[in-house]
């Protein structure tokens, strides 16, 4: 019956169903009208009308479908119910089609450096959308975890972004919050991630005062690491964003301070300008003033290799191995620094 349909109407018909997150329907209007329901605009209207608090699991795979056009045949094949709109003459529809305001596919501070096809930029504003109108990390997760073989981009922006915000705020730390939206976080670099994510290990009502639990280690595993995967997406960023210029002033700070603590020959030469160098600093700037903290994180912390990823890498490395042993002679040499 949709093919009696015209083009507005079978947009406005979209519109309906999305709006009472009747997916199954959706799934056997869109195959029909391929010629009025372009993959753009479906995904358009999905990200516009349906629900942010609709759970992600009953929705990824008709996206997955509407992205490819490659539909998968429904067990039940339904009947549209076409009755929403068949009182619509033509120019009404036109008429309210014009008004919907649609949301375009361009997603709040979306990279240069990330891939440019629909499905990417559809995930990355839709969760976006969740965590700004539902504030549910937990469907941002739900969301993206099916499509983490899309791309690589989509892997690292979940692992380095979602996860620390899902862990802390849902698994380590309920009830509180970070105080970032996921966009927010996502441009956070530098030592301002170090102080943003190990902020509630250090602090006494969380049971890190003078007689740490443990919470250090598992932070800096569980947090900053899955963090730190995103360190060279972060960088190209950064490179986009001033042209050539990498501003490692806070950086070469610390390389500079660690630099002349010499052990086993290892000195500034071993600087590789990545993330874990603000963990170095903090671990001696923290040292000086509450030595138990750092204690505590050397004793249960083997350094950048022992982190925490959720298995969510698919058993990649994150780091060469070249850079891999600089960073564990650093961290040998800030550990050095904060004891003496």
């Amino acid at each position: 019956m949709t093919d009696q349909l015209t083009h507005d109407q079978c947009v406005l018909l979209t519109v309906h169903y999305a709006s009472e997150a009747n997916i199954d329907v959706l799934h056997a209007l869109t195959p029909s009208r391929l010629d009025a329901l372009d993959p753009k605009l479906v995904l358009r209207i999905l990200l516009t009308y349906l629900p942010e608090t609709v759970d992600p699991s009953l929705y990824t795979t008709y996206v997955r479908e509407v992205a490819s056009r490659l539909y998968l045949e429904q067990k039940e094949p339904l009947e549209v119910d076409i009755s929403p709109v068949k009182d619509v003459s033509p120019a009404q529809a036109q008429k309210r089609v014009k008004k919907l305001n649609l949301l375009d596919l361009v997603p709040p501070s979306f990279p240069p450096n990330a891939p440019d096809d629909l499905l990417t930029r559809f995930i990355c504003f839709r969760a976006a959308r969740i965590d700004k109108e539902a504030g549910r990390l937990d469907l941002v997760s739900d969301l993206i975890v099916p499509f983490l073989d899309h791309n690589e981009w989509i892997r690292t922006w979940f692992i380095s972004v979602v996860l620390p915000l899902l862990r802390f705020e849902n698994e380590y730390y309920p009830g509180a919050e970070i105080g970032k939206s996921v966009d927010e976080f996502s441009k956070v670099d530098g030592p301002e991630g170090i102080d943003i994510l190990l902020a509630k290990a250090t602090d006494t009502e969380h049971g890190a005062g003078s007689e740490p639990n443990g919470n250090v280690a598992r932070d800096i595993k569980g947090l900053v690491g899955p963090w730190m995967y995103g360190h060279t997406d972060r960088k190209r960023r950064k490179l986009y964003r001033t042209k050539g210029d990498d501003r490692r002033g806070s950086v070469d700070s610390t390389t500079r301070r660690l630099g002349r603590i010499s052990l086993s020959g290892v000195s500034a030469e071993d600087s590789t300008g990545h993330d874990w160098e603000h963990v170095y600093k903090w671990m001696v700037d923290t040292a000086a003033q509450r030595f138990t903290i750092v204690l505590a994180a050397i004793e249960e912390w083997d350094g950048p290799g022992d982190v925490d990823l959720g298995g969510y890498d698919d058993g990649q490395r994150y780091l060469a191995e070249e850079v891999l042993q600089k960073l564990e002679r650093q961290y040998a040499q800030a550990i050095f620094a904060s004891v003496y």
